[in-house]
């Protein structure tokens, strides 16, 4: 018996087909960010903010942790995602150690204290490297996701981004929370291989 098939159909099968292809090519373009298109546009307007913006100036409470060591700090950086100073308001007992910071360069100063870092990956992510890394993502990173999250008092937009490094086979995200109104980070967190090893808590930040 022989099958007829009606042309109309097939046309808009075609046409249909085409459409779902165009629109998977514009999310894909777009910069790569579900999430509705109001917050994809919020980030990108965030995004121009930390490009435009001289330096970044922030407090935090950060932890490292290495599984085996867990490490607390309280931490003021003043910079950008290439260079800067970081400085150590806690522990007491390195409190006043500054890091200078200059792409791969660090320099650290203090009364011949060191600030005691774990490595996690083969490159090390630590304290001292963690708000350059943050900075440069929120810049220039691959943002994989952004949707609303309401963190405390905050409504957030958060960001998920890609910052694996070319070459390297460990796994670098960043997840960072915007406060909707400001663009402001509250707060970040940097895994490796799925594990959280920077988790960063902003009691103030700026843009300059």
């Amino acid at each position: 018996m022989a099958i007829s098939f009606d042309p109309r159909r097939r046309t808009f099968l075609l046409k249909r087909a085409l459409l779902i292809a165009l629109t998977i090519l514009l999310g894909f373009l777009t910069g790569c960010v579900s999430g509705g298109s109001g917050d994809r546009e919020k980030l990108l307007k965030i995004r121009e903010k930390y490009l435009a913006a001289k330096e970044f100036v922030a407090t935090a409470q950060m932890v490292a942790d290495y599984g085996d060591r867990v490490y607390n700090y309280k931490l003021t950086y003043v910079g950008d995602g290439a260079k800067g100073e970081m400085s150590v308001l806690e522990p007491q007992n390195i409190k006043g150690l500054r890091a200078l910071i200059d792409g791969s360069d660090v320099i650290l100063k203090y009364d011949g204290a060191l600030l005691e870092t774990g490595v996690f990956s083969k490159n090390g992510i630590s304290p001292i490297e963690a708000f350059p890394l943050m900075i440069n993502a929120w810049e220039n990173g691959f943002i994989t996701a952004g949707y609303r999250e309401r963190l405390n008092e905050y409504d957030c937009l958060v960001a998920e981004i890609d910052m694996t490094r070319a070459g390297e086979t460990d796994a670098l995200l960043q997840r960072v929370w915007f406060a909707s109104d400001t663009g402001l980070p509250v707060k970040a967190e940097i895994r490796v291989n799925g594990f959280t090893v920077i988790n960063c808590d902003f009691e103030d930040a700026q843009l300059r």
